[in-house]
């Protein structure tokens, strides 16, 4: 079964002002990388290294960027969509590498627990180019319109600290979802799973999240990171960041809370970061959130700087950040 079909592409890309760039299936790109050589749709699993790492960047962590190119090169169950731009040269290798602009690798049946759903397992975009929302619209645009599970889901490297994949995500319909923590599908508590019903969500819903027409009307974030929004100032920039990190801190006792025999020993030293019982833990931790979101939307009377929890009777300042892209 085939996510990213000929047809839904061109259905999709015809809805869309994409202006110098074309998407391909992995089909469509292996005929435009090697136009005299006869198409042989396992090869393309082979796409390589060089390629994805020039587009990928320094954007995820070596280790997991390492598994998802492991897997994009070998895994059968892997579907690409791949964003070309066409207003650049495309003759030599080279010229080839430099055009492609950005990819969505998405694979079938990653989380065992929600069986026939296609994951969105890595997107990545070179700087200045593509928007990722075009590549996201894309992979659930082709769910929504195919005979597949209506359902996306995805884990986010770094979770909420990864402040630019988290609104852009959330922006595009998808909430944590703690159901999806596990050794069959996201294991590793680092990161943020996150899940939509794709059902719930009509063509022009997509399209108009990709173009920023439309904004979601219900969103469900009990952080309240997401109601940050963009920073006016360094003192809210410092806030937001200080929040994201706790925020992750608060979805592991979530975890904790949730699978208690499975995960109270691996995350001991999470709790007693904020209480001794989890249930205390979960509300202490919920308390300092609430606090952070209070300074953060603060107009008057407000602190200068946001600190970090008290360590050793000190506070500590949080170091700041470099400044994060909002999409």
């Amino acid at each position: 079964m085939e996510l990213f079909t000929d047809e839904l592409i061109q259905e999709y890309s015809s809805k869309l002002s994409l202006e110098n760039y074309v998407l391909m299936n992995h089909r469509q790109f292996y005929q435009w990388w090697t136009s005299d050589v006869p198409v042989v749709p396992t090869l393309t699993r082979s796409v390589s290294y060089d390629i994805i790492l020039k587009t990928c960047g320094t954007g995820i962590t070596e280790n997991y960027s390492k598994r998802a190119l492991d897997a994009i090169k070998s895994d059968p169950k892997m579907d690409l969509i791949i964003a070309i731009n066409t207003s650049l040269p495309s003759t030599t290798d080279d010229e080839k590498i430099k055009a492609i602009s950005g990819f969505l690798a998405s694979k079938y049946e990653e989380c065992r627990q929600v069986t026939g759903v296609y994951s969105a397992h890595l997107i990545c975009k070179k700087r200045g180019q593509i928007d990722g929302k075009i590549l996201m619209g894309a992979y659930l645009y082709c769910i929504k319109n195919g005979t597949m599970v209506q359902k996306g889901i995805l884990e986010i490297a770094g979770g909420y600290t990864n402040l630019s994949a988290f609104f852009s995500y959330t922006k595009m319909g998808f909430d944590k979802d703690l159901d999806l923590y596990g050794m069959n599908c996201f294991s590793d508590a680092s990161v943020l799973p996150m899940s939509v019903n794709v059902d719930e969500l009509s063509n022009d819903d997509i399209i108009g999240y990709v173009s920023g027409k439309n904004k979601r009307k219900t969103i469900s974030d009990d952080t309240g990171l997401f109601l940050t929004g963009v920073p006016k100032d360094e003192r809210q920039q410092d806030l937001q960041r200080e929040l994201s990190e706790i925020a992750q801190d608060y979805y592991v006792l979530q975890l904790v809370q949730k699978y208690q025999e499975e995960t109270i020993l691996m995350f001991e030293d999470t709790i007693h970061k904020y209480g001794v019982t989890i249930d205390k833990a979960i509300s202490a931790c919920k308390k300092i959130m609430d606090k952070l979101n209070q300074q953060y939307h603060c107009t008057r009377g407000c602190s200068l700087w946001p600190f970090s929890r008290k360590r050793g009777g000190k506070r500590i300042k949080t170091k700041r950040k470099r400044r994060i892209t909002y999409v």
